[in-house]
């Protein structure tokens, strides 16, 4: 985690140290929460589950996050992708003799 240096003026200082004890919060605790509430005030996600849920719904879903199957008309597909056809269309081609040397098998 990144550490940051921040200067407070002698009187913020005092009433944020006087309202972290009211509380029984942390400074860590108190500055965790004000940059969340920041980032949700100009629309920014705050964490990875609200920038996925974002992400889904510009293109088009409901927000909710779902990872393990895929939701009809989405066009998500989170099955295991195929083989592609260059693979197979690579090893039509014939192979010069360098090739045949490189992936022949040492006997």
């Amino acid at each position: 985690m990144p550490r940051k240096i921040i200067a407070f003026d002698d009187e913020t200082w005092a009433t944020l140290d006087l309202y972290a004890r009211e509380s029984m919060h942390s400074l860590q605790e108190l500055a965790d929460e004000a940059f969340r509430d920041l980032l949700d005030k100009h629309g920014r996600p705050s964490d990875l589950k609200a920038a996925l849920r974002k992400s889904l719904s510009k293109e088009g879903g409901d927000g909710a996050l779902n990872l393990g199957t895929a939701k009809a008309g989405t066009g998500i597909n989170t099955a295991t992708p195929k083989r592609s056809a260059s693979k197979s269309a690579s090893r039509s081609r014939p192979r010069s003799s360098a090739d045949r040397r490189r992936r022949s098998p040492r006997r």
